[in-house]
């Protein structure tokens, strides 16, 4: 629907340009270092010299929020954008009750039964969980790192092929340097046939082959980024 619009097309992210983006847009603005798309539309407010409304303050403070997970991994930029937004009247604490919202029953079930469909495997330092499930991908895969993964695996198969989201702590980020987004997604994508990308701690992906296929390429690029052979331990 999108690539047959007549309307000019206009990216904003802060994702690598995945080749399959490339001929969609006509134009494209993308800077990696940027917490999140939000951040960005906030910046180019400021470029042209317009103010915000009160609305669109509070949309761009959602996704700041969001992405930099409540900023727990925000860098100093991101804070000055959202002292700049708190400046324009947002409310912080209405934002973070937002996001603080009740996960409906249906991904509350996914995320428990992606628990107990898990797999996981450990190298010398870290342990990494593989999961099948249908739906709510990138919630499973964070619920396996908040229950002690350091990175985690959720994908299910759809009529096409299979779908996932990769998700990792911050603590394996910073010490074994492995992007998700760039080293993990975008590699499982190219050799499977898809494509794939993200954030350092947070990936997703879609290719063509079986859930089994993406599993073992994900444990073998796991494997390679770390340089040792992993141990199934349940």
């Amino acid at each position: 629907m999108i690539r047959s619009a007549k309307a000019k097309k206009v990216l904003i992210d802060h994702h690598p340009l995945d080749s399959s983006m490339k001929g969609l847009a006509d134009v494209a603005l993308v800077d990696e270092e940027a917490s999140s798309a939000s951040e960005m539309v906030l910046r180019l407010f400021k470029e042209l010299k317009i103010r915000p409304d009160k609305k669109a303050c509070n949309s761009i403070a959602l996704g700041i929020m969001s992405d930099s997970q409540f900023l727990t991994i925000a860098k100093g930029q991101t804070i000055i954008a959202m002292a700049e937004l708190v400046n324009y009247g947002v409310d912080v604490e209405k934002i973070r009750s937002i996001l603080r919202y009740r996960r409906d029953p249906s991904e509350q079930i996914a995320r428990i039964k992606g628990v107990l469909r898990s797999e996981f495997y450990r190298s010398q330092s870290w342990i990494i969980g593989c999961t099948e499930v249908g739906s709510y991908h990138a919630s499973v895969a964070r619920a396996l790192v908040e229950l002690g993964c350091d990175v985690a695996l959720a994908a299910g198969e759809i009529q096409d092929g299979t779908r996932g989201s990769i998700r990792s702590s911050q603590a394996f980020y910073l010490s074994s340097k492995i992007h998700l987004g760039n080293d993990v997604c975008k590699v499982l994508a190219e050799k499977l046939g898809g494509s794939g990308g993200g954030h350092p701690t947070a990936g997703a992906f879609n290719t063509a082959k079986s859930y089994d296929e993406v599993k073992k390429t994900f444990l073998r690029i796991v494997e390679d980024e770390l340089g040792e052979r992993l141990k199934k331990i349940v």
